[in-house]
């Protein structure tokens, strides 16, 4: 008597092979970011617009409201604010 459960369990695994095979051959590396020249990086930051986002959970209770964009991290909370800059 045949199993053919077995044939299903088998057809799954080689889907899911095939599957995981083509999803790591198209993974998508991590963007080029061309250096900055330091005399107009003051410059460019000074055009970047700032958006808050509330903090819901998503971090640290001891920050209220968050600002990130490239090289910066800016935290507000209870009348500070907490600046982070990239190196």
């Amino acid at each position: 008597m045949r199993k053919p459960w077995r044939a299903v369990v088998l057809g799954g695994l080689v889907a899911v092979a095939i599957g995981g095979l083509a999803a790591r051959r198209h993974r998508a590396g991590p963007l080029p970011v061309p250096p900055a020249d330091s005399s107009g990086v003051r410059v460019e930051l000074l055009k970047t617009p700032l958006a808050f986002e509330p903090n819901i959970g998503q971090w640290s209770s001891a920050c209220d409201f968050r600002a990130r964009g490239l090289g910066y991290d800016l935290a507000l909370a209870g009348g500070e604010a907490r600046l982070g800059l990239q190196q």
